[in-house]
């Protein structure tokens, strides 16, 4: 396994849809496609909840720079995992038919059990959350502007 064993078995792949070793590179998908990420994705950093919470909930400013920081290293995180799951689903699976399925067949076939059981159900916990709370808003909402 590993990073270069995943390399290898796209390059095949990315050679027959007319697609370099570039791909594997952060800038791979040239000026345009940097620029359009960037203008995607920093303004939902600027306005992420949990920022704001971060900065109006600081003590001081040494201690918002931390915590933009440390928010910012997540978000990252957050952002790079899903492609890479991709990458080695595709890499593992080259046939799977249903590319909805990719995350949850890396899961559960290359991970641990105990850990792609967890993760599952961490992910399923997470759109669970996110309903409630799209929900709670909604109702509030519709509550609130009643005649």
């Amino acid at each position: 396994g590993g990073w270069g064993h995943v390399q290898e078995r796209l390059l095949n792949s990315l050679e027959i849809a007319g697609k370099s070793t570039s791909y594997f590179s952060l800038g791979g998908d040239g000026p345009a496609g940097v620029l359009g990420y960037i203008f995607l994705l920093v303004p939902s950093f600027l306005v992420s909840p949990g920022l704001l919470q971060k900065i109006y909930g600081a003590r001081g400013p040494s201690v918002v720079r931390l915590a933009v920081l440390l928010n910012a290293l997540g978000l990252l995180l957050f952002a790079i995992m899903p492609p890479l799951m991709g990458m080695v689903a595709r890499s593992s699976y080259p046939d799977l038919r249903n590319r909805e399925l990719a995350l949850p067949t890396v899961m559960v076939n290359l991970l641990p059990h105990w850990l792609g059981t967890l993760t599952l159900a961490a992910i399923f916990s997470a759109e669970i959350s996110a309903a409630d709370a799209v929900l709670s808003m909604l109702t509030t909402s519709l509550a609130l502007s009643k005649p």
